[in-house]
């Protein structure tokens, strides 16, 4: 262990005499600091301008020669037809103008509560449930108790769409719910 001290007692006075010996200069004192400023710049533009070629070429071409907002379209000279005509497709149909039909107004109460009657029914199919289909006819039909409602026309539509139910419905079991909403 003596040698070790020994040998960093020397090299410290060696490294004493030569700085005393050596004038200290300041680094890079040829460069004033405009200079610097000025490489610090160039070399940053540089670096970014890399970049952007290397990682940002698409979107920089695109910026430099941007595409026409609306394409030019060209008429043919010949006067036909540019596409053909539509092909449709499968099971798919079309209606004249003329054909359309759309009600006159605000659907009325009546055509309201057949609506309602349709969805009981649709809900009641495959299901064996004649006491809980008529409660709950008789529920709708107290929701127009107040209103103008044609019985007749309206229990002949609860016939016709009542072949659909898994139970057979009669016109008196009909008018009996009519009754008890009433």
């Amino acid at each position: 262990m003596n040698k070790r001290l020994m040998f960093g007692s020397i090299l410290s006075q060696q490294l004493q005499q030569w700085s005393g010996s050596l004038r200290i200069k300041a680094m890079l004192s040829f460069i004033s600091w405009p200079q610097y400023f000025a490489a610090v710049v160039i070399i940053g533009l540089a670096y970014y301008g890399i970049v952007l070629v290397k990682y940002y070429r698409g979107e920089l071409l695109a910026f430099v020669h941007p595409k026409p907002a609306f394409p030019a379209t060209t008429v043919p000279k010949f006067g036909g037809e540019v596409i053909g005509s539509i092909k449709p497709e499968p099971g798919e149909s079309s209606l004249n103008a003329e054909d359309l039909q759309f009600p006159d107004g605000e659907p009325t109460a009546q055509d309201e509560l057949i609506n309602e009657m349709r969805g009981l029914i649709n809900a009641f199919k495959g299901l064996d449930q004649k006491d809980e289909f008529l409660s709950l006819l008789s529920l709708i039909f107290s929701r127009y108790a107040g209103t103008e409602i044609d019985r007749f026309s309206l229990i002949e539509q609860v016939l016709e769409n009542a072949h659909a139910l898994s139970f057979t419905v009669d016109q008196a079991e009909i008018e009996a719910a009519w009754q008890k909403a009433a």
